[in-house]
């Protein structure tokens, strides 16, 4: 990724490595070693099982966290622009490991696309919060890319041609998975809504069920508006942040 686009994302970046520190450098490193593979069962759906590191996670928490107001019942959080996240180090890594997922895309137009992404959409669930059978919203263009955080749950596809061919996913803290083509029109995802406490979940290395407790999950979602699309939106959103009920897609 060149210094241009870089700087249209995260704003000047200083070539003086005198002021990075250690936490900057293990962010930089665990980013360089991103394992990226396709799905092999669904076309375009590109994973990441660890795309943010664990003690990246832990600084991402408190800063995710500002997003919602719980005690107001704000659990979704939407923003425009290219300010989406934070001015941190931790939040910049998070957006420039979102841009490289794209470079796995097959079309060079999403690949160098610029910006990468122009909204943001963050949500919190609860235990037994979940979101319905959906595909994200033809105003955004092809390939979007979802982090978790948290807890591990299980995000179904279904093939919208043949609802009976579903596929489950396993998204645990800190994984990212990126929906383009196939993925991103031809299959809904969902996470299960239910008051059970408990995942159960197949581990292919073991070729085990094993249960995971239901806990809260953060989502980041970041997506690029088609460019018919963007004036209409930011007339509808007075507000740096839009707080929702989860129903909203």
């Amino acid at each position: 990724m060149c210094a241009t686009q870089l700087e249209d994302l995260f704003g000047e970046i200083s070539d003086d490595e005198s002021n990075v520190t250690d936490n900057e450098h293990h962010v930089n490193n665990s980013r360089s070693k991103l394992e990226v593979y396709e799905h092999s069962q669904i076309a375009g759906l590109w994973c990441c099982d660890i795309a943010v590191p664990p003690a990246q996670q832990a600084l991402l928490e408190p800063q995710l966290r500002r997003f919602f107001v719980p005690n107001l019942g704000q659990n979704q959080a939407m923003r425009f622009g290219q300010e989406l996240l934070p001015p941190s180090h931790e939040c910049r890594a998070l957006l420039e490991t979102a841009t490289a997922m794209l470079a796995n895309l097959s079309s060079e137009v999403l690949q160098h696309r610029d910006p990468a992404f122009d909204q943001l959409i963050a949500n919190h669930y609860g235990p037994s919060e979940g979101i319905v059978a959906h595909t994200d919203l033809p105003r955004f263009e092809d390939g979007i890319v979802i982090f978790s955080f948290l807890s591990t749950r299980i995000m179904r596809f279904v093939m919208i041609s043949q609802p009976h061919t579903q596929i489950d996913v396993v998204l645990r803290p800190g994984s990212c998975v990126c929906l383009s083509g196939d993925a991103r029109y031809k299959w809904t995802h969902a996470l299960e809504i239910s008051d059970d406490l408990e995942e159960l979940i197949f581990d292919k290395n073991t070729n085990e069920w094993t249960q995971f407790p239901k806990e809260e999950r953060i989502s980041i979602t970041l997506r690029k508006m088609k460019p018919n699309q963007i004036f209409d939106m930011k007339e509808n959103v007075y507000c740096e942040y839009r707080f929702t009920i989860p129903d909203t897609l």
